[in-house]
């Protein structure tokens, strides 16, 4: 299996999640609105638009990730 590339929209931060990994985003939600959207771009890639006005607590195998991100680039491959 491959890792996934998963891209969290209005950092922009990406993530590199091997199979396996659980990648949890915490942020509060406005009531009567959806909590997030998500695209797959393709088996390897998706992006996340969560509904929030400010950057999200994410957490990959229950740690923060801080640190583990990087700013999108797409590139010819279309990876982050």
């Amino acid at each position: 299996m491959h890792p996934i590339y998963i891209s969290i929209e209005i950092a922009p931060d990406c993530y590199k999640l091997e199979p396996g990994d659980r990648l949890t985003i915490i942020y509060e939600v406005p009531e009567g609105i959806d909590a997030l959207e998500v695209h797959f771009i393709n088996k390897e890639e998706l992006v996340i638009w969560p509904a929030m006005a400010t950057k999200p607590d994410v957490l990959i195998n229950g740690k923060s990730a801080e640190g583990l991100s990087w700013n999108f680039v797409k590139t010819k491959l279309g990876h982050c």
